[in-house]
Order: C-alpha cells, then sequence, then structure tokens
C-alpha cells in the first residue's frame, strides 16, 4: 500500500522519507503565526535540497490519485493576550462576515495596552491574515527554490496545491480555547 508522509517543523534538520507516495508539508510552524524554517530556503536551511516543500515534489513517487505534495497549516487561536502578554499580530480593525474587528483595552501586570477585541470579528481577520501571509510565504518559498535549480520548477501559486487546515484545540504553543 502506497503512504504519503507529513513533514514540517518537528523534522527541522533531519532526513525525510524517501520515496513516499506523497508529500503533507506544513507552511507553519506549530503557530499560525511562525513561518516552518524548512519550508522553503531561508537563512538557517539556505540550500534548495533542505526544502521541505522541494523534497516533498522531488522525492514523492505520484503513486495515488494525491498529487505529489500537498500543504497544511496550523490555526490556532491564540485570542489578543497569551501568557500575560499581548498578540503582536492580533488584529485591531477589519470589516468581517460576523462585523467589526475593533479595539479594546487590557490592563495586565505589565500595563495597559490596546489591542483588538478577542471577538469573533476580531478572530476572523486574524485567520484571514494568517492565511494570506501563509500565500505569502508559499510564493516566497517558490521563487527562492525556482532560483536556485531549474530542473524541478515550483509552483508559488496556492491553487496549485491542496490546503489542510489543522484545526485542534491545542497545538503547539497555543492556548485551548475557553
Amino acid at each position: 500500500m502506497a503512504t504519503g508522509n507529513d513533514v514540517s517543523y518537528p523534522q527541522y534538520g533531519s532526513s525525510l522519507p524517501s520515496a513516499p507516495a506523497f508529500g503533507i508539508v506544513g507552511v507553519n510552524g506549530g503557530l499560525a503565526n511562525n513561518l516552518n524554517p524548512c519550508f522553503g530556503t531561508w537563512a538557517s536551511y539556505p540550500n534548495y535540497s533542505q526544502s521541505e516543500l522541494y523534497c516533498a515534489l522531488a522525492s514523492a513517487t505520484g503513486s495515488t490519485s494525491q498529487p505529489k505534495a500537498l500543504l497544511y497549516v496550523n490555526t490556532g487561536d491564540p485570542g489578543n493576550v497569551y501568557s500575560g502578554s499581548p498578540i503582536a499580530d492580533w488584529p485591531t480593525s477589519g470589516s468581517t462576515p460576523y462585523g467589526a474587528c475593533v479595539t479594546t483595552t487590557v490592563v495586565l501586570s505589565s500595563g495597559s495596552y490596546t489591542v483588538g477585541e478577542n471577538s469573533d470579528p476580531c478572530a476572523w481577520q486574524y485567520g484571514y491574515d494568517r492565511a494570506c501571509q501563509d500565500v505569502t510565504w508559499l510564493a516566497e518559498a517558490a521563487s527562492a527554490l525556482n532560483a536556485q535549480q531549474s530542473a524541478l520548477p515550483v509552483s508559488g501559486s496556492a491553487s496549485s496545491y491542496p490546503w489542510w487546515l489543522d484545526v485542534e484545540p491545542a497545538t503547539a504553543g497555543s492556548p485551548t480555547p475557553p
């Protein structure tokens, strides 16, 4: 039976499976706002052959109906404050299907902060912003990979890949929802 493999930031720096039927590659690293450092070619892994995206495309056999590479993202919603600190990229504005994301003031032991409300509209905007970031990370990774090699074109178009959403009540480093 042909099987695929899931690779992401936990495999950072280790050997990847050889000749899987397909590869499911994590774009972000554990939290929705963290880039998987092995996704593309970045400072810590500058060579295209170290990229999990490239390895999935290059080593997958394609022996199933799945594409050689699929992508997944963690979708954790941290809320506007986590572990006593405001979330730096939590939105403070936006018009969403759930209404407007607006600001509020939170008082923490370290001071008073103006942040986006911990609300459905701001959570929706956070998810939208993170999805846009993931698409940008894909385009940047593909561009960097293609600049280093020409044997295997890597698409930077989001529609070229099936995307899986990793929806869990608690992901690595994220809080359990109330």
